[in-house]
């Protein structure tokens, strides 16, 4: 006896002490095939893959190494023995659904008789058209070349949804992920992202970029007024007073918005032969940066930039 190697040539002489033996010695040689000890393994791969949309029928191939010639295959489908019994199982999944797949093995020289696939968790997705919403940092009103990030951010796009952002309607090569960030934005630019989700039903949302040269220049939309807001930057509070293009008695809205649009004050005021000198005071909670006056009535709209430094 002895432990041979892989490709170990081994001879057998016979020598015949028979009378009539022609000849009297014979020779064979064999050479030796020694396998190491191997562990067994079988990995699953799905098809069309383990992403897919509600009612798709998907077929699992189990991929074996060191099997042997005649190997057992077991489905489960979580943990629940299902029909199958050779290297494919197809089958219309549920979402979370976790197959796996058994095999015992005939590798003369395996380490183990049994082993189990890795485990595949299929994601089933509805057929809902995402819902999409962008959030613009710090801001939709920005300075002249000012950074501004946009995310989106996003409803019923599936497990893996892709993302294409464009500008004025064409598309922004490589920006293809969640975010889009820029400091080439011009004056009412508008920006798209659009999602694929799931089921390869498409979803989009836009936001529209303003420039504004200051935090203490005010705009006028209409009228020929003479108002301030004064002063300009302040700590929160500030006074509108001058003298609006209509000469009567009229109710006026006064309604502060951020740089996202949400309103963080809103008042109402009767001016006096057109003339106004109101304080405003804001919550002492409000942060620093750029905010927008709306001063509004029956017959003109005023928009006011300000800043607030406490």
């Amino acid at each position: 006896d002895y432990a041979p190697i892989d490709g170990d040539m081994v001879t057998v002489n016979v020598h015949s002490n028979g009378i009539c033996a022609i000849p009297d010695t014979a020779s064979q040689t064999r050479q030796l095939t020694v396998s190491p000890p191997e562990l067994p393994s079988v990995n699953l791969v799905a098809a069309p893959g383990d992403v897919v949309c509600q009612g798709t029928l998907v077929t699992f191939t189990g991929i074996p190494l060191f099997s042997g010639f005649t190997p057992v295959y077991r489905w489960l489908k979580n943990g629940v023995t299902v029909g199958g019994t050779g290297l494919t199982y197809s089958y219309t999944p549920a979402d979370n659904d976790i197959i796996v797949l058994l095999m015992s093995s005939s590798f003369p020289c395996r380490i183990a008789d049994t082993v189990f696939s890795n485990p595949n968790t299929m994601r089933v997705d509805l057929p809902l058209i995402p819902i999409v919403t962008i959030g613009a940092n710090p801001g939709a009103y920005i300075a002249p070349g000012q950074s501004v990030t946009l995310t989106a951010t996003v409803i019923y796009g599936g497990a893996r949804p892709s993302y294409q952002w464009s500008l004025n309607g064409a598309a922004v090569s490589g920006a293809t992920n969640t975010t889009f960030t820029s400091n080439h934005f011009a004056d009412n630019d508008s920006v798209t992202c659009e999602i694929m989700g799931a089921c390869d039903l498409k979803g989009f949302n836009s936001v529209r970029i303003h420039l504004v040269n200051t935090g203490v220049q005010q705009v006028t939309a209409t009228g020929s007024d003479d108002v301030k807001l004064i002063p300009n930057p302040n700590k929160g509070t500030f006074t509108l007073k001058g003298t609006l293009a209509t000469a009567g008695d009229e109710e006026v809205t006064i309604e502060v918005t951020n740089m996202l649009g949400q309103v963080i004050y809103t008042s109402k005021v009767t001016t006096q032969k057109g003339s106004i000198n109101e304080k405003v005071q804001l919550d002492g909670s409000v942060a620093n940066g750029m905010y927008l006056l709306n001063l509004r009535s029956g017959s003109q709209n005023n928009v006011f930039h300000f800043v607030i430094e406490q």
